[in-house]
């Protein structure tokens, strides 16, 4: 059986992998658990979380049969990370989906790197929420707005 302890440090070694900093971490944390430290979390939280993880290979290495976009090693996105960018590209509407022109430039701008090829795990964290935050404004600005663009009844004093 895996320790509290030995659980929480899977959790580190994911953030880490997923090149996150403290406060990014924690707003990450916060996002998909509802606590900002992991130590705040249930045993069953925890090891929930550690699933999730895994799953989206943050703790364990990719299969070497894995097919991954640009080339293999252990520093290279996951699958499961190349599946969320794809459904985030789709739902944004990015022309070319991946190998697009519009989902290069927003890597370019978001993590500085010439051609998605060349991403990192810890770099397509960075990728990912930068989609996810665009995504949450777009839908915070469809709420506040009706079908014409004009504020809605509820926001006008």
């Amino acid at each position: 059986m895996t320790t509290r302890k030995s659980l929480i440090a899977m959790v580190h070694i994911a953030k880490s992998r997923m090149g996150m900093d403290d406060e990014t971490y924690r707003d990450w944390l916060a996002k998909n658990t509802g606590k900002r430290s992991s130590s705040d979390l249930s045993d069953r939280q925890l090891g929930t979380l550690v699933q999730t993880l895994r799953a989206a290979g943050y703790l364990d290495e990719a299969p070497a049969s894995a097919k991954v976009i640009a080339g293999k090693g252990a520093n290279r996105p996951t699958d499961a990370q190349w599946k969320t960018a794809r459904g985030l590209v789709k739902k944004l509407g990015l022309d070319g989906g991946l190998d697009g022109e519009a989902f290069a430039s927003f890597v370019k701008r978001v993590v500085k790197v010439d051609n998605p090829r060349f991403l990192t795990k810890a770099t397509m964290a960075s990728v990912l929420i930068g989609l996810e935050k665009w995504w949450a404004d777009r839908e915070e600005k469809k709420g506040m707005t009706d079908n014409k663009g004009r504020k809605a009844v509820s926001e006008v004093e």
